[in-house]
């Protein structure tokens, strides 16, 4: 499990990008580590990938 080496805020995320995966869809398929499921529910909530800890947060409004 890799850590990111500074703190970077959280990606912002849509209530249309819902469900959401990292790596996110739209990028590279060969990517470095499995897709997986953020599990985003409450609009700020901050949320970390378990493989690369890139933070998401569902936007609070759209």
């Amino acid at each position: 499990m890799n850590t990111p080496t500074t703190a970077q805020p959280p990606q912002t995320v849509t209530r249309q990008q819902l469900p959401f995966c990292c790596p996110p869809r739209q990028e590279n398929p060969a990517a470095s580590h499995p897709r997986v499921f953020i599990p985003l529910k409450k609009p700020g909530e901050a949320r970390s990938c378990p493989y690369c800890g890139t933070r998401y947060q569902l936007a609070a409004h759209e």
